[in-house]
């Protein structure tokens, strides 16, 4: 799997807040990242699995919370798809 286990990442599908992604074997994610000066967060849910995931973290270092994402969207999409 790549690094960023969301291919798709087309806008056309947002609205009041919410982003529907497609990962590169066909799960759909739902969710929403933000934050601010010191913060930031995330929200997303994998209807197939039922999965939800809510991320907050002390920091706003858009490196870190990429890479916690990353590596947690995969476990959950791998629970969709095991090898």
């Amino acid at each position: 799997m790549s690094e960023n286990p969301v291919t798709n990442r087309e806008r056309t599908l947002q609205g009041l807040g919410v982003e529907i992604l497609q990962s590169g074997n066909g799960v759909k994610i739902m969710g929403h990242t933000g934050g601010a000066d010191g913060y930031s967060t995330a929200v997303f849910y994998v209807k197939t699995t039922d999965t939800v995931m809510v991320l907050h973290l002390n920091k706003s270092n858009t490196k870190i919370i990429n890479s916690i994402l990353s590596k947690i969207l995969k476990i959950i999409i791998k629970k969709q798809h095991p090898d």
